[in-house]
């Protein structure tokens, strides 16, 4: 009976330390107007383009390293996700409308989205990193995709990133 308590006390504490010790994924929410504040316009001699006026467009990128290379993730979109009333979001991969594409080490790609209409672009391994954020017409987004440590296998984060270290990802 002892050494059964002891067992159990023992998965108890280590599963307690082992959800502890992993670092919590990006899961930001963005209103219209800090939407605004996160995109840029391209001027001057630049990799990255504009999108048409009627479109957003979003840069996603990774850098190539080490940590992390093994693991890749898809960055899954759905428009307009539905709050959970706590004035947060419950994003889950069930709600994917698609895919952008997939973020492995070194990986960039290239999305248009249309403008003014809520975003929710997240990457999903042991744990959901998401940016819910409405894009802009005519404005420009760089997305940066990183694996962080996890209990099992890495964890996505997903964070906006200005234009220089976008310019940067995309070789310029």
């Amino acid at each position: 009976m002892n050494a059964r308590l002891v067992i159990i006390f023992g998965v108890v504490v280590s599963a307690f330390f082992m959800s502890a010790c992993a670092p919590m994924p990006n899961q930001l929410v963005y209103g219209a107007q800090d939407s605004a504040y996160l995109g840029f316009n391209i001027e001057g001699n630049s990799r990255l383009s504009n999108p048409p006026s009627d479109r957003a467009r979003i840069y996603f990128g990774r850098a190539s390293s080490f940590i992390g290379v093994a693991i890749s993730y898809k960055a899954y979109f759905a428009y307009n996700p539905p709050a959970n009333g706590l004035g947060g979001y419950r994003i889950s991969k069930d709600m994917a409308q698609g895919s952008f594409g997939e973020l492995s080490s070194g990986a960039k790609f290239v999305a248009d989205v249309g403008g003014g209409t809520p975003l929710v672009v997240f990457g999903n391994t042991e744990e959901i990193s998401y940016l819910v954020f409405t894009p802009m017409a005519g404005r420009v987004y760089c997305i940066e995709g990183e694996v962080i440590a996890g209990n099992f296998i890495g964890r996505p984060n997903l964070k906006f990133v200005d234009r220089m270290r976008c310019e940067v990802l995309f070789g310029k």
